[in-house]
């Protein structure tokens, strides 16, 4: 039961990084009867709340490294 709790948290962080889905609905997607449900087992795998955890990992690069010159940032990033 461990495994499926957290194999639902992972492909829940995956869609919120890869859809511009709600978290409610990234929660029913993955199977949670209710958005805080998923956003307490989301924090536990994560330290992070859903939200936070989106915000973080779609940062622009510009903005995430904002004294760096940009065409080194753009290098950076297709290293990615």
């Amino acid at each position: 039961m461990a495994y499926l709790a957290q194999w639902r948290v992972k492909v829940g962080a995956e869609l919120l990084q890869s859809t511009e889905d709600s978290v409610a609905e990234v929660a029913a997607a993955v199977g949670y009867g209710s958005e805080a449900a998923f956003n307490r087992a989301f924090k536990r795998e994560f330290g992070c709340p859903p939200a936070q955890y989106r915000r973080r990992r779609t940062a622009p690069m510009d903005r995430a490294l904002p004294r760096m010159d940009k065409d080194l940032a753009g290098k950076l990033a297709a290293r990615m």
